[in-house]
């Protein structure tokens, strides 16, 4: 009989183990996911601030502009003019990509465009994505500072 209760007693202390494990490997997976589509997010509008080039983003210099993360009925965008689509959707498939299939990600994606080193003939391109890890429910950020150059001035 004790030996059973010994078994029974190390039987539980491995499943209590086991079971923390598995939920400590899900949280890690949650928070990695997350920060991949964060990334993807942030790599998006680094190629959108390199494809649109210097004489576009002047127009919006000293302009914050809070981009749309999750296309729903209705949205309304902050400056349709600079970012008229929810980001990371494929616009000529019509659909979300692998990261965002779900078509949510609860965060804030701003963009700002400012002087650059040498005002006038350079811009620094500010990118922030904030967003709640949802197991800690501790504020997450990403972000990037881009510099473009106008090729006109710099020849």
């Amino acid at each position: 009989m004790v030996e059973a209760l010994v078994a029974m007693l190390i039987s539980g202390i491995v499943a209590f183990a086991l079971v923390d494990m598995a939920t400590s490997s899900m949280r890690f997976m949650g928070r990695a996911g997350a920060d991949a589509q964060a990334y993807e997010l942030i790599e998006e509008l680094t190629e959108l601030t390199r494809a649109s080039g210097f004489k576009r983003l002047i127009t919006f210099k000293d302009q914050i502009n809070t981009l749309t993360l999750n296309g729903v009925e209705g949205v309304q965008y902050s400056n349709p003019d600079f970012h008229d689509r929810p980001v990371l959707f494929d616009f000529l498939q019509k659909q979300w990509t692998s990261k965002t299939f779900a078509n949510k990600f609860e965060g804030e994606l701003t963009y700002y465009v400012f002087d650059g080193p040498d005002p006038g003939s350079s811009l620094n391109v500010a990118i922030d994505l904030t967003w709640q890890d949802k197991q800690t429910r501790a504020s997450r950020s990403l972000g990037r500072v881009i510099v473009l150059v106008d090729p006109e001035n710099n020849l």
